[in-house]
């Protein structure tokens, strides 16, 4: 509040800039790392998400690769299916946070999770997943 009152002050003078302390500090919550038993039990329960279809698989997917590559969700849910190399093992993450772009490498067994994870869809949407 304090810099946009000091820029408007540069065009009009009449303006005036609260004093220091005078507002509110802004307090950022801080962060909750999860366990690996609290993954492992996320991961699990979503699995036992009606309805049986492949929604559940999706959601254990999104969060299982959140927990191993530490992307945001936002991230995580823009991914093409062109940003996936399961083969180089990485993934290719556009616009970030501050408009760049980053490659995430995978682990093995976080680039078979992804292939299965695609089997499934495959299987299930067929042609309708593009």
């Amino acid at each position: 509040m304090r810099g946009f009152a000091h820029h408007v002050a540069n065009f009009d003078p009449r303006t005036e800039v609260p004093p220091v302390g005078m507002l509110p500090g802004w307090n950022r919550a801080k962060p909750y790392v999860y366990s690996d038993a609290e993954i492992d039990a996320l991961l699990t329960a979503v699995l036992t998400l009606p309805p049986a279809d492949g929604r559940r698989w999706t959601y254990h997917t999104l969060f299982g690769l959140i927990a191993v590559t530490g992307m945001r969700i936002s991230e995580a849910m823009g991914l093409e299916r062109d940003d996936v190399d399961l083969d180089a093992g990485v993934l290719t993450v556009r616009l970030t946070k501050f408009g760049k772009s980053r490659l995430v490498p995978l682990h093995l067994t976080t680039r078979t999770a992804l292939r299965d994870y695609a089997h499934r869809r495959d299987a299930l949407l067929g042609s309708r997943c593009g």
